[in-house]
């Protein structure tokens, strides 16, 4: 399963960012942060999401997907790893048809 903690850690690590610094940089003490990265903690702050999507340059759809907060998610999703493009498309779809603009409805 790829997790939301192993996302960000992937992306802060591609960014050559230290955990510490990072932690620093999103407001929360490093020993919460290594939690978060490590699975052994939720992170369901959308405010510190929002942070985090920030400083990783990244949309925050992206965290959402990972952090199990697309609607009807299913575990079929959890062995998957997806491109950032396909996350974004896949909620771009999802809104195109809530929204009555989708050819597939």
């Amino acid at each position: 399963m790829y997790t939301l903690g192993q996302y960000i850690r992937d992306k802060r690590k591609q960014l050559g960012i230290r955990s510490n610094e990072f932690a620093a940089s999103i407001g929360v003490s490093h020993t919460y942060w290594s939690d978060v990265e490590h699975d052994r903690r939720d992170c369901q702050n959308i405010f510190l999401l929002q942070r985090i999507a920030e400083v990783l340059g990244i949309d925050l759809r992206i965290l959402a997907f990972y952090n199990h907060r697309l609607p009807y998610y299913s575990e079929q999703y959890d062995n998957k790893v997806y491109s950032d493009e396909t996350i974004l498309a896949a909620y771009d779809a999802m809104l195109a048809i809530l929204n009555g603009n989708s050819q597939n409805r």
